[in-house]
């Protein structure tokens, strides 16, 4: 039933070689441009292998608590103090506009509120992901890397930009766009204007439809799952790859807010623990490091790495047939889309007959996996349409350049074909207004 193991969910983000950053970087610059970015690595959700052992749960917490950003692990790249005073983060008050960064409707969030305390009380609800720390929290693996795709996306289009940045209302992606700034721009001088890391209010956040509509969503879900193949296949995918797992993993089980259908395998949790403890060196069944096991628990350790590779395909496979189903990918994918659409079309055409106005607009997008997906299958990406095993690894970018003549979309810095497009990654504005019309 699964013939090959899914080989791309834990790719490092590809970063980009230094002769085509030389090239990009002495050619002309586009007019604007827009650009989506994954958060960066980060500790799973929740634990699923100590959910019913006391000790063994304080030893993963305790684990993760280590391997977490604070503002103990400065380094000479990222500082808090310094990113925070650069790149403050500004939440929406619910009293006007959204829209409107001008207005006082935007306030300040208290910098304690963007740094790990390791008081969880501290951070006051804030944020989505701060209450079950160190759970869903950025590493510094993680920041680091961050600040490294800042660095990239310097190398390739420098700094000299108006540069405006939004996230999601999570604590990893508004740290992973202050990592970005940091690479892309630097500490800014006394003599710049800070750059607001900009939250939405979550009715008119683009970024992630299941936090600004999540009852739509769930009933999306709901509905693409009781289709008849997918519910045949995650039936048995249940009975052949969840069952033999929770022999060793216990909390496999759905049945937890996040889930997506009530009782079922959490494929999402499953596959966190996967990958998250894969990246970090940790064994999957127990906490010892791989080097640390006995020889029979190798024998477990190297079946349920197999497993792993499964149930990663199997979620994978699972985000396809729910991108197939076109008002879902529409609530996904279809609000980013339209926000390039709105503001690059009318751009190109002002900057094609206006002799360049507003050109050096540069606006930065820090979200998630499933956001990159969902605008890569809206454009019915190349990437995509001919892998349905991608996964966007943490840190990659998707930008959109506005060119005179169209756009120009680079996947971690190198030119992807859309529906309507070339080889390279352009096309022109008749064929993205199409697309803008496609994704309403």
């Amino acid at each position: 039933m699964y013939p090959r193991l899914c080989r791309t969910f834990n790719r490092h983000c590809r970063d980009v070689s230094s002769s085509q950053r030389r090239f990009l970087a002495s050619t002309s610059q586009p007019n604007a441009v827009y650009l989506f970015h994954r958060h960066g690595d980060r500790a799973p959700s929740k634990s699923i292998l100590c959910s019913d052992d006391d000790v063994g749960r304080a030893s993963e917490s305790s684990f993760w608590l280590s391997r977490i950003v604070s503002p103990s692990s400065d380094t000479p790249s990222f500082t808090f103090d310094i990113a925070n005073a650069s790149f403050p983060v500004w939440k929406y008050a619910g009293l006007s506009s959204p829209s409107d960064l001008s207005s006082s409707r935007y306030t300040p969030v208290s910098s304690d509120h963007c740094t790990f305390t390791g008081d969880p009380s501290s951070h006051t609800g804030d944020f989505l992901d701060v209450h079950n720390m160190p759970y869903g929290y950025l590493t510094q693996v993680g920041m680091e890397g961050m600040v490294g795709v800042g660095e990239t996306i310097r190398g390739i289009y420098g700094r000299d930009w108006d540069v405006k940045c939004y996230s999601t209302n999570y604590l990893r992606t508004v740290l992973s766009a202050q990592g970005v700034l940091t690479g892309f721009l630097g500490p800014l001088s006394p003599a710049e204007d800070p750059i607001k890391v900009v939250v939405r209010d979550q009715s008119q956040d683009i970024l992630n439809a299941y936090d600004r509509d999540p009852e739509l969503m769930r009933s999306l879900v709901i509905q693409a799952y009781n289709k008849t193949d997918f519910k045949e296949k995650d039936q048995v995918a249940t009975e052949e790859i969840a069952r033999p797992i929770k022999k060793h993993i216990g909390g496999v089980d759905g049945g937890v807010k996040g889930g997506d259908i009530e009782g079922r395998v959490d494929w999402i949790h499953l596959a966190d623990h996967f990958v998250c403890r894969g990246r970090h060196g940790l064994g999957f069944t127990t906490m010892e490091g791989k080097d640390d096991q006995a020889d029979e628990v190798k024998e477990v350790e190297k079946e349920m790495e197999e497993y792993g590779n499964i149930v990663k395909e199997h979620l994978v496979w699972r985000f396809g047939k729910w991108f197939g189903e076109k008002e879902l990918l529409s609530q996904v994918g279809g609000p980013m889309i339209r926000e390039v659409v709105e503001h690059a079309g009318k751009g190109g055409e002002r900057l094609a007959g206006e002799g360049g106005e507003g050109a050096k607009k540069f606006n930065v997008y820090s979200c998630h996996d499933v956001s990159l997906l969902g605008i890569l299958y809206g454009l019915k990406a190349d990437v995509v349409e001919r892998d349905k095993m991608y996964w966007p690894d943490y840190g990659s970018w998707i930008s959109f350049e506005v060119w005179d003549d169209g756009i120009k979309i680079r996947l971690n810095g190198e030119g992807v074909k859309i529906e309507g497009g070339d080889e390279n990654g352009r096309v022109g504005w008749e064929e993205w207004e199409e697309i803008g019309r496609k994704n309403n």
